[in-house]
């Protein structure tokens, strides 16, 4: 998680960032790294930008997973995943498929603000 946290903040840098969508987006990837992966498999921490946006691809990523991403925790005691990054980023997306992954967008724009 130490390196996805150092990668996310340098690609932050790069895009001039506050400190503040920097701080954001690492506890997003860090919620999604802490609770989302066998520990068997190797995770992939893709970043993209148009310009307008920046994504953050993270996969592969546990059915369960993606099913908490989009409905949330069961029970009354524990806040939603998809909650949690919603805070976070300006965009949550589920991708199921054969690499499932959750892709976090934030507005490049309203970031810098």
């Amino acid at each position: 998680m130490g390196v996805a946290r150092l990668v996310t903040a340098g690609v932050c840098a790069r895009l001039d960032l506050p400190f503040e969508a920097v701080d954001d987006l690492q506890l997003a990837v860090e919620l999604l790294l802490a609770g989302a992966f066998t520990r068997t498999r190797d995770v992939t921490v893709g970043f993209d930008s148009d310009g307008r946006s920046l994504s953050i691809a993270v996969s592969p990523v546990e059915a369960s997973t993606l099913a908490a991403t989009r409905a949330g925790y069961e029970g009354t005691s524990r806040i939603a995943l998809q909650t949690l990054l919603e805070r976070l980023v300006d965009d949550v997306v589920a991708q199921p498929g054969p690499v499932p992954a959750v892709i976090l967008r934030k507005a490049l724009e309203a970031s810098s603000l």
